[in-house]
């Protein structure tokens, strides 16, 4: 099950808060190759997500990591200058009351099972998460192959 190897690698890693958006939680690296079976499953789960958002299979990961979000952590304001297209998968949302995706113009309430993407350049931060078990996603940041798309 995804949300328990997510969890044992947040339990073991975690990322300084100065150096991502994130306050008040846990982050960590996926590495692009981990062979475990609940990462392939959702790889494959997200594939098909992006895919039928974007239209088409030309792009590639250029980053993976997952965050747990315990009561009173948030996101700043942020983009990602390192990819072309970012979005995150929301793997477990326990509480849709708090913890909001926000964009300048716009709220979205994630639900478990939710995959968001959008423009690597749009700024958006994370309202504080007040639920009582924590909120668990998985970000990624993806690059345009052009090659595929002249294909």
């Amino acid at each position: 099950q995804i949300q328990s190897f997510l969890h044992a690698m947040h339990d073991k890693h975690e990322l300084a808060a100065e150096k991502q958006s994130m306050r008040n939680g846990t982050a960590g690296y996926i590495p692009m190759d981990c062979t475990e079976l609940p990462y392939r499953k959702l790889i494959r789960r997200m594939n098909a997500a992006i895919i039928a958002i974007l239209g088409h299979d030309a792009w590639g990961y250029t980053g993976l990591w997952s965050t747990r979000l315990p009561k009173g952590g948030y996101h700043v304001k942020h983009t990602h200058p390192a990819g072309w297209m970012s979005g995150i998968c929301y793997i477990d949302v326990p509480s849709q009351e708090s913890g909001h995706l926000h964009f300048e113009d716009r709220f979205i309430k994630p639900q478990t099972g939710d995959v968001v993407v959008f423009p690597s350049d749009t700024p958006h931060s994370v309202t504080v998460y007040e639920g009582d078990k924590p909120r668990l996603t998985v970000a990624f940041d993806l690059l345009r192959l052009e090659a595929r798309m002249a294909a």
